[in-house]
């Protein structure tokens, strides 16, 4: 290998933000670094072929994201011994057919094309999106309803955010029961997000023991509910069935705690299941969502032109004979698309991991099997020769980057005027913060539809004056515009370090 480092796992471990720092700065005089992350080799990639080659071969049988999804839900999930065994001797691969030399394992033992089917057909699939996005216009809508229509409020945006957003995803996704039975599950849910990094990466729990009580109590909470929710469901009953029901909420969620129980795992794994689901939604959406807002807000100019085009996709809603948005509609206009994948691309901070299964070349290099490849958005996504145009770097926020203007006549009145479309401003490899490959986030269609309508929903309901920057617990800040917390960095969505106080008027 051309260039070779030793970073201090210790690095990895307490200060991810300052270890890609370091790493960024390797990776520019080799498009591959090695370094030793405890009794794993771990090699670094960057780059846009590099990258490209690392999602490509994870189609095939030389890579694999089973270990690293298998560590989440062993040290975040608290996913018994027993149950990772199961997974670990699961070599088959998420495709229908197996993979060569596993064709003798049982088709009930093949648990991860179960789980691959289970998201494709209640996740992926543009009805199962529609119809999470509907529960989520209906629930959100309540919950921004309960302000007071023409009176301006004076409101913490993040933590607004994190009450009633999170609420209302939780309900759309998993039902009213769960926070009926269980009020503070939404703060018992971010709670879990601030130990998670800790729990993947950080220290042991005897020097240590936060994460792993925090853990625990987040645990018995779902153990409870799911031993309710059993108990009472009528799997008989017409609302096994249903688009959504109140005790799981969505059929997704519903198949996905049936599915595990079906398979013979413990309460303690279904229980880790559970909530990571709803923490995956929540901890990537809310946060994403906050810092769109914030942008948008924060720039009286383009609030008004943002709150101009979400009303293209206005339309009326039959059911409730008031106005509601054309999701297909929405999620194509030029501006708001912009917004949000520029959003992604300056607050998505993660690792994409895939374990060598055979041994294998790589951009000149010679991977060694069982050692790990992880390629950093945060150094992909922050690339100036890929994303700086003049005036623009990389390391700063364009809500146009991603917008491009042709001419096009007007078909009513003949006239050629200039009209901005979406086109992203690098290459697909080049932006992936929802993975790559066959094992890609199968929830980044409603992630996307989320974030979009929620911000969508507050510009178009609002009147919104930006006051100040405050921190998080609302006490006065240094005024200083949100950073990205370095606690979260590595972890998928980081949140804002600051929060945006806002005065708001409901217009309707």
């Amino acid at each position: 290998m051309d260039f070779l480092v030793t970073f201090l796992a210790w690095t990895y471990i307490t200060d991810n933000g300052r270890f890609l720092e370091r790493a960024s700065e390797a990776l520019k005089r080799s498009s591959i670094v090695k370094f030793n992350l405890g009794a794993d080799t771990v090699y670094l990639v960057a780059g846009t072929h590099t990258v490209q080659k690392l999602f490509r071969n994870s189609a095939t049988n030389s890579l694999s994201s089973d270990k690293f999804v298998i560590m989440v839900n062993e040290r975040v999930q608290d996913m018994t011994r027993e149950d990772v065994a199961k997974l670990q001797n699961d070599r088959s691969g998420r495709l229908s057919v197996p993979a060569p030399g596993t064709e003798a394992v049982p088709e009930h033992e093949r648990y991860w094309v179960g789980l691959h089917h289970l998201f494709h057909q209640n996740l992926f699939r543009a009805e199962a999106t529609a119809r999470l996005a509907k529960s989520f216009i209906a629930f959100f809508g309540q919950k921004l309803d309960q302000q007071p229509l023409g009176a301006w409020e004076t409101v913490h945006l993040f933590k607004y955010l994190k009450k009633d957003m999170a609420e209302a995803a939780t309900v759309s996704l998993a039902g009213r029961k769960l926070v009926e039975d269980h009020p503070g599950f939404v703060d018992t849910l971010w709670e879990f997000d601030t130990i998670a990094m800790q729990l993947m990466y950080g220290l042991p729990s005897w020097y240590n023991p936060r994460p792993r009580q925090v853990q625990q109590k987040a645990l018995a909470m779902m153990k409870e509910f799911l031993a309710d929710a059993w108990a009472e469901f009528d799997w008989d009953g017409p609302d096994a069935d249903a688009d959504w029901e109140p005790t799981f909420g969505s059929r997704l969620q519903r198949e996905h705690s049936k599915y595990w129980k079906d398979k013979g795992f413990s309460m303690q794994t279904r229980a880790g299941m559970y909530i990571g689901s709803i923490s995956g939604i929540n901890s990537n959406s809310v946060p994403q969502t906050a810092w769109a807002v914030m942008e948008v807000v924060k720039d009286a100019a383009l609030l008004k032109r943002v709150r101009e085009e979400v009303q293209e996709a206005l339309v009326r809603d039959p059911d409730k004979d008031g106005p509601t948005f054309d999701v297909p509609k929405l999620v194509t206009l030029p501006l708001l698309q912009s917004i949000y994948a520029e959003t992604l691309r300056m607050h998505v901070s993660i690792n994409i991991t895939r374990e060598v299964l055979e041994p294998m070349e790589l951009d000149g290099y010679l991977l060694r099997k069982g050692s790990l490849v992880q390629a950093p958005t945060q150094i992909g996504h922050l690339d100036e020769a890929v994303w700086g145009v003049e005036g623009h770097p990389a390391s700063e926020f364009w809500a146009e980057r991603h917008v491009r203007y042709v001419e096009k006549e007007d078909e009513t009145t003949g006239l050629v005027r200039n009209v901005g479309e979406f086109t992203m401003a690098g290459r697909p490899s080049d932006f992936f913060p929802y993975g790559g490959g066959v094992s890609m986030c199968p929830g980044r269609n409603f992630a996307k539809q989320e974030i979009m309508l929620a911000v969508a929903m507050i510009v178009s309901r609002f009147d919104i004056e930006f006051e100040d920057w405050v921190l998080p617990d609302g006490s006065q800040s240094d005024r200083r515009p949100p950073m990205n917390d370095k606690a979260y960095v590595g972890a998928g969505a980081v949140p804002p370090d600051r929060d945006a106080r806002l005065r708001w008027r409901r217009l309707w």
